[in-house]
């Protein structure tokens, strides 16, 4: 399918495109504006709010109707994110987006949603077929699925509260601390230590401990004064059965390194079970 580079005027004739030039550092970044495809049948329907006095078609081209004729208006500024058209809307002018006003014009929008989505990522190609309404987590999706955007990960991301230094000091405190001794240094909730040490958050990281401290798969061991292995247990529970002490108190003491208060001293096996 070709193209035309000329727009048209009020007398019909075809005139060439003055914004070429202007347009270079967006074609340079990937972006292009929408030219009139020849050969695929253009509609024209009314701008809503205008009285007829402004039309939109499914190509992507917004036009005026003062007078007989129809005065193609040419989107702006170059330098755009967008091209938007400056239309008299409720007898006021106001430049909208040209994607909105096509979108809004041709296309259904049932589940009133808020955004418009290029699906081929150029913003100026603004032909109907090439746009779709969205939410804004549908449209970011897309901008990464694309890869127009890249996701903020760790610290780039704007509600991180944690360095990538700070993820590995409590990654490696989750040998012998509890989520909540962590929580506390760090002054984030014991939630948050959770889905780090589970993998729920910082993800990109690399895979966390399989097991935390403490919990009932964690491997235990009872120790004499000298931290000389007495009895190991292949869980906290094997620890409560088997010595008789609730499994909560088995870990307090681990935690601390202090011994409980039946007098007895436990600690936890770096190296977690493969048989738990």
């Amino acid at each position: 399918m070709t193209e035309s580079r000329y727009l048209t005027n009020t007398s019909g004739r075809p005139r060439a495109s003055t914004r070429g030039a202007a347009l270079t550092n967006h074609n340079r970044r990937g972006v292009a504006m929408a030219t009139h495809k020849v050969g695929v049948p253009e509609q024209w329907r009314v701008v809503k709010g205008t009285n007829g006095l402004y039309e939109v078609s499914n190509q992507g081209r917004v036009c005026s109707r003062f007078g007989k004729g129809r005065r193609i208006l040419t989107p702006g500024p170059p330098s755009a994110e967008y091209p938007s058209v400056a239309v008299g809307i409720s007898g006021a002018r106001r430049r909208r987006s040209v994607h909105r006003l096509v979108a809004a014009a041709f296309i259904p929008n049932p589940e009133s949603k808020p955004q418009v989505n290029h699906l081929d990522g150029c913003k100026w190609n603004n032909h109907v077929g090439n746009l779709e309404w969205a939410t804004a987590g549908e449209n970011s999706r897309h901008a990464i699925r694309t890869g127009l955007t890249r996701p903020r990960r760790g610290e780039a991301a704007g509600t991180a509260v944690l360095t990538r230094k700070d993820v590995e000091t409590i990654r490696n405190m989750a040998k012998t601390d509890g989520a909540q001794t962590i929580a506390r240094r760090f002054n984030v909730s014991r939630g948050c230590v959770n889905d780090i040490l589970r993998g729920r958050r910082w993800k990109h990281l690399g895979p966390p401990p399989q097991r935390l401290p403490g919990s009932p798969a964690q491997s235990v061991s009872e120790i004499d004064s000298n931290g000389q292995v007495i009895a190991e247990f292949s869980s906290m529970r094997d620890a409560e059965r088997r010595t008789g002490i609730h499994r909560n108190v088995i870990k307090q003491a681990a935690r601390t390194g202090r011994p409980a208060r039946c007098g007895r001293r436990f600690a936890f096996s770096l190296t977690p079970n493969s048989d738990a």
